[in-house]
């Protein structure tokens, strides 16, 4: 719980009950909850549904919307109807970023084993980030729906 302090600085309370002095740049922000539209990310309707994490991928879109200018500060839900589907998409996105770290992984040790170097350790370490990276083309957010196990049709 985070208690408002006039002041510099903001004060939480931990489980143990004791309290502890939070600098403001450490603050937590508030929640864009309520600031616009709720938007089913799989249908693109209006709707009402499971929020949407707010993870480092969506953040550096936000980002990079307001920055443009072009942001509309909707909020990312998964509708009811559209569980199902997004719980596929995001498995699929869960599967292939694990299949291409494997991958990156064994091309890496190999680089490694060839080279017996530290360009072969540096470039095995750059195969396993670039295969990463390759991974995130098939983003999809994860969402409340897949913690609470949300049963749809």
């Amino acid at each position: 719980m985070v208690k408002q302090v006039k002041g510099a600085s903001a004060e939480k309370t931990t489980r143990a009950g004791k309290s502890e002095k939070i600098p403001r740049a450490q603050e937590p922000k508030p929640a864009v909850e309520g600031a616009g539209k709720r938007i089913c990310i799989i249908c693109q309707q209006e709707k009402d549904g499971y929020a949407v994490r707010n993870d480092i991928f969506i953040a550096a879109i936000r980002g990079i919307k307001q920055t443009l200018g072009i942001a509309t500060n909707n909020v990312l839900v998964v509708c009811n109807d559209c569980a199902s589907e997004h719980r596929k998409r995001r498995s699929g996105f869960e599967k292939t970023l694990l299949q291409y770290g494997v991958f990156g992984a064994i091309i890496g040790i190999l680089l490694l084993a060839i080279s017996l170097s530290l360009s072969g350790l540096l470039m095995a370490a750059f195969m396993v980030l670039f295969m990463l990276a390759l991974a995130v083309i098939h983003y999809h957010p994860a969402s409340e729906a897949q913690d609470k196990g949300v049963n749809a049709k």
